[in-house]
């Protein structure tokens, strides 16, 4: 899949950007005023080279880095693994989690089970969705598929077809 540019890794290089621009101005000033006072160059040097990592650490991506491992191990004790390790820092802002059923997830012969109908809280899990009525999850239950018809009968992916079904939902072509 392509790489999502999330809104957290955006903000942090903005961050950096703003300690670095911060770095260079305090740098600036520190070479004028202490020029003007007459320090030594190598003095004034030292010094902005000291105000330079007091405003940009060079230890932030080390402890990010920490934190993330720290992070990766709690949740593996929990049997959680991440294949994207930089995720987890934008995770605590998770709402939803959604899965797919393209088979990256699931492999042949899977049957459905129901539905979980989610509005702003988790409702119990429905067995028949065909009970839910016309609600957005059964129209898009029976209608975003790859089903087709084929010498008047109904084929495609078998998980496609078993949701379909328990629509009662009819096709037509």
């Amino acid at each position: 899949p392509n790489p999502t540019r999330l809104r957290f890794y955006r903000q942090s290089l903005k961050f950096l950007a703003f300690l670095i621009l911060l770095g260079v101005i305090g740098m600036l000033y520190t070479v004028i005023y202490q020029k003007l006072k007459g320090e030594k160059t190598f003095t004034v040097i030292l010094q902005m080279a000291d105000l330079f990592t007091t405003a940009v650490p060079p230890s932030l991506p080390a402890a990010m880095t920490v934190g993330v491992i720290y992070a990766i191990a709690r949740l593996k004790k929990r049997k959680v693994f991440c294949i994207s390790p930089q995720r987890i820092n934008v995770c605590g802002k998770i709402k939803c989690v959604c899965f797919d059923k393209t088979g990256t997830l699931t492999e042949d012969g899977l049957c459905f089970w129901g539905v979980v109908p989610v509005s702003d809280t988790c409702k119990e899990p429905v067995r028949r969705p065909n009970e839910l009525g016309i609600t957005p999850l059964t129209i898009a239950m029976a209608s975003c598929h790859s089903l087709t018809l084929v010498n008047g009968q109904l084929v495609g992916d078998s998980v496609d077809l078993h949701i379909f079904k328990s629509t009662d939902w009819l096709f037509e072509d």
